[in-house]
């Protein structure tokens, strides 16, 4: 009789294979988080090292560059291991030991998983055993070395190792046989000549220690020599043991994988250990690398020196004091910039994910209510930050730039610090409120809704709001002291408190886990249900956890700062830049928020993708009607909105180009191409923004044909697109222009002359005529603009950023001539002042320009793509439109705020309207 027919003999067998299912996963669990705690250690000491090590190697002089563009390519693979593959590979093993998978089994972001890490520790392995070839070339061509060894080869092959690398991972990803044994391969013989290049670099220099002392010359200099010579053989021996310690136990491990036909789990479990050991060889080797080279090492050192070295200002010169407050304001004026830049980026993220969010919590019904109101909360408190917080925060940083006394609190600086307390204090204590209800889910367990109810959740979210507004006026309070220790108390109490929450809850968990597998050897039909119910436990816990790491990793510098400021009386520069970099870190987690929530919480994950699939999709004939009553709605609103900006880009362009030409401190290349501009923008408001009230209004009265009213549009789309094209490339061509001023210096009136200009003028209006009437002659050149102008968009942005880079130089140069020409300072520092408002000012119309044209473009090339009738996408291009028409208005607005001779002369104009 057959086993699998006794239904007694089935029970037994599935009873015996969950005890040592039970027993592997209670041992697994061990090893994995092992694993887990070496990995996080090390990534960050990865990433610091490495990123010390890149710049010591850039900024040291004296290093071949040869050996150190190996280096740089070694350490770069080396911070992307630290970087990506080891916390890509810490998320796998948490999700493994959390839901039992085998790791093989498990995905964070698909095939990218296996792809990127791999690649990343490949490239740092033929890194290695290409940096051993070139020391052993060194060596042994000796003075043939740098006749056959460029610069240029070495960079060739630097890319090439880069290649092989993602070749061979791609190969590995990919369901192929023969990738194993091709991986075999290929390591073999990289290791194999790493030995014979390193036994051979020591024995050759062993014997050139030899022969010289053989010599018996009794010389300074040539003990000196020897002494080189032998700390080169020490410190390629160093490199071949920590080569040969972390990577030949994967090697070897890994090979003896692919002879065994069905592994256990020891191989598992050892093959883990090896690849951790792979991971922690990122973190040796900028200790050996640079630490043993001398020149790297007093680079790294100067490095940290500067850093963590105090001001002394008070015992320099008053020329020098200023030199160095100058250089001060100037690092200032970078961070400034750079915060600005990734505020301004993150602004837009917070707020679009945050509103995806609540609109996606709102709608799903299968959240509890209690944990649905705290995340509303959380999800609310990001939107404000992105809302308001960031934007302010942003607008603080440009005064700091264009004020002279950027540490005087202003009115501004005094509503930013309330809001951004409020809803920053909202979003921390949010994020604890939320742990303490997962604590109590996994604890309580039966008792969680009968003790946790939605009323009396709802009451601990005003709570937290409300202390978060009287943590925020603390800052009021008389005594500076009294409002530090509020706040300090306060929020260690915080992290302390969700530290233990969430350390319970692992421990809560891992019980519950170990009860119903308990209960699974004895009641199996109730096993299903239980084990059901853990799981939900367990994802909800994760889900919690992942966002108590970006909460950490976000929140915990900015409080170190608080704590460390609060005990130095005058900062200096470097600890108010790091004060910077804390707070936009600081509003950064209000944008990877939804990001986890989507991630890690199925419910909401399904929503949102519903909701961007209604978006989308194809309308059909049962939503007709409510898009035909929105589509009505937008016409109306779109045509008051382009009737009402109308009138005003006449009336600003008009007087902006009536000061302009008056102006005579503006440069003529300069003046042309804004008059250009202008004179577009003018048109957009005198013809092109009626021209479309007009489209839209015959749209909405459904009165259009195929007839002459057909000819009619086009010649109105042809006047339209070819005022529009005229500002696009007008605004590109005052970017080219700004960095041709900048860039080119002293020669930049010789070859750019107000004749050349003009002609540029000239050729943008026919250009832009001629790409409208081939938009309109042929129907596929969609496509064709798309490239053109998302080609214009990627040209200008890089212009832009090459302008910072130069502006940033030559600040620097001018403040070295401030040393040495002392009677020049002041027309140096104004010079420089003023490249730098021009700068700010070009910058600021380039950032509405994205702000008003980018939508339209992504919709533009989203309309190329899609087919069929889209009424969503109809609405979105009629929106931007809209909003890129309303950057005639805009554009004025910034000549008048951030170019004081157009300002000026405005002022003057209704000045002596309105008193006359």
């Amino acid at each position: 009789m057959r086993l699998t027919h006794s239904p007694h003999t089935s029970s037994s067998q599935r009873v015996r294979y969950l005890s040592n299912k039970i027993m592997v996963q209670a041992q697994d669990s061990i090893h994995c988080i092992i694993n887990v705690v070496f990995n996080s250690f090390s990534s960050y000491t990865s990433i610091m090292l490495n990123v010390l090590a890149i710049i010591g190697m850039r900024k040291s002089s004296a290093l071949p560059k040869i050996l150190k563009t190996l280096l740089i390519s070694l350490a770069v693979s080396d911070l992307c291991v630290g970087f990506c593959a080891q916390p890509i590979y810490v998320a796998r093993l948490v999700i493994c030991h959390y839901e039992g998978r085998a790791l093989e089994k498990v995905k964070v972001l698909g095939i990218v998983d296996d792809f990127l890490p791999r690649a990343f520790w490949f490239a740092s392995f033929l890194s290695v055993t290409a940096l051993g070839a070139e020391r052993f070339l060194a060596i042994h061509l000796h003075l043939r070395y740098q006749e056959l060894v460029t610069h240029k080869r070495v960079v060739a092959l630097a890319a090439v190792v880069w290649v092989v690398s993602a070749s061979l991972s791609l190969i590995m990803s990919l369901p192929l046989p023969i990738g194993g044994p091709i991986l075999v391969v290929i390591f073999g013989f990289c290791f194999i000549c790493t030995s014979i290049f390193y036994c051979k670099i020591y024995s050759t220099a062993q014997r050139h220690i030899n022969r010289i002392q053989t010599l018996h010359v009794h010389n300074n200099e040539m003990a000196v020599y020897i002494a080189r010579m032998k700390k080169s053989g020490l410190c390629t021996c160093y490199v071949y043991v920590v080569f040969l310690l972390c990577y030949l136990p994967y090697y070897c491990t890994y090979g003896v994988g692919l002879v065994i036909r069905e592994p256990n789990t020891t191989y598992f479990n050892f093959l883990q250990y090896t690849l951790t050991l792979v991971y922690v060889n990122s973190s040796l080797n900028p200790v050996v690398y640079c630490l043993l080279m001398r020149d790297i090492r007093q680079s790294i050192l100067s490095i940290l020196r500067n850093i963590c070295r105090t001001s002394s200002l008070q015992r320099v010169e008053k020329k020098s004091r200023n030199v160095k407050m100058e250089e001060a304001e100037n690092l200032y004026f970078s961070s400034c910039i750079m915060n600005s830049v990734l505020n301004s980026v993150s602004s837009f993220t917070a707020i679009l994910l945050n509103v995806l969010t609540i609109h996606a919590m709102r709608k799903t019904t299968e959240l509890p209510n209690t944990l649905k109101t705290l995340l509303l909360s959380l999800a609310v408190s990001d939107l404000c930050v992105g809302l308001l917080v960031q934007p302010l925060f942003v607008v603080e940083l440009v005064n700091c730039n264009t004020e002279e006394d950027f540490h005087k609190p202003n009115a501004l600086t005094l509503i930013f610090s309330s809001l951004c307390n409020i809803f920053s204090y909202a979003s921390f204590l949010g994020v604890t409120a939320l742990s303490i209800d997962r604590y109590l889910a996994v604890h309580l367990h039966l008792r969680y809704q009968e003790l946790v109810t939605p009323q009396r959740v709802f009451a601990v979210v005003i709570i937290v709001w409300i202390l978060s507004a009287l943590l925020s006026f603390a800052e009021f309070l008389p005594l500076q002291i009294a409002e530090t220790i509020t706040v300090a108390v306060v929020l260690g109490c915080c992290f302390i408190c969700t530290t233990l929450v969430y350390c319970k809850i692992y421990a809560t968990v891992r019980r519950h886990t170990n009860q119903i597998r308990d209960l699974q050897l004895r009641q199996l039909e109730q096993g299903g249900e239980m084990v059901v119910n853990a799981a939900k436990q367990r994802k909800s816990a994760i889900s919690a956890f992942y966002v108590y790491l970006v909460f950490l990793f976000c929140y915990l510098p900015c409080y170190c700062v608080f704590i460390v400021g609060s005990f130095i009386p005058e900062p200096k520069i470097t600890f108010v830049d790091f004060e910077l970099y804390a707070s936009t870190l600081l509003f950064l987690n209000s944008s990877v928020n939804p990001v986890i929530y989507c991630w890690k919480m199925r419910h909401i994950r399904r929503s949102i993708i519903c909701i961007l699939r209604n978006i989308f999709c194809v309308t059909t004939d049962s939503t007709m009607a409510d898009a035909k009553n929105q589509f009505y709605s937008s016409l109306i609103v779109n045509s008051v909105l382009n009737a009402v900006f109308s009138l005003t880009a006449v009336a600003l362009n008009i007087l902006t180009i009536y000061v302009m030409r008056k102006s005579s401190s503006l440069p003529p290349t300069l003046r042309t191409l804004l008059l250009s501009l202008a004179v577009s923008d003018l048109s957009v408001g005198l013809l092109a923004q009626p021209l479309y009230v007009e489209k839209l209004i015959t749209a909405l009265l459904q009165n259009s044909s195929d007839g002459p009213a057909s000819s009619l549009r086009k010649c109105t789309d042809f006047i339209r697109r070819v005022i529009l094209y005229a500002s696009f490339f007008s605004i590109s061509a005052v970017g080219v222009d700004r960095f041709l001023a900048v860039h080119l210096h002293l020669r930049y009136q010789e070859l750019v002359t107000h004749k050349r200009v003009v002609a540029g003028v000239v050729l943008i209006w026919v250009f832009s005529a001629l790409l409208s009437m081939l938009r309109i002659v042929w129907v596929d050149m969609g496509l064709v603009v798309g490239f053109f102008l998302g080609f214009c968009f990627i040209s200008l942005t890089v212009v832009y950023c090459r302008i910072y880079f130069v502006v940033l130089h030559h600040t620097n140069q001018i403040q070295a001539l401030q040393v040495q020409q002392v009677s020049k300072d002041g027309e140096l520092a104004v010079n420089d002042a003023k490249q730098r408002k021009t700068v700010i000012s070009t910058s600021y119309v380039f950032i509405l320009f994205l702000f008003c044209y980018l939508p339209h473009y992504c919709s533009f090339v989203a309309s190329v793509f899609v087919r069929g009738p889209n009424a969503t996408l109809r609405l979105f291009l009629i929106n931007t439109s809209s909003l890129l028409l309303i950057n005639s208005s805009l554009n004025p607005i910034i000549y008048c705020w951030k170019m004081r001779q157009v300002r000026r002369g405005i002022t003057e104009i209704l000045r002596n309207i309105f008193l006359n």
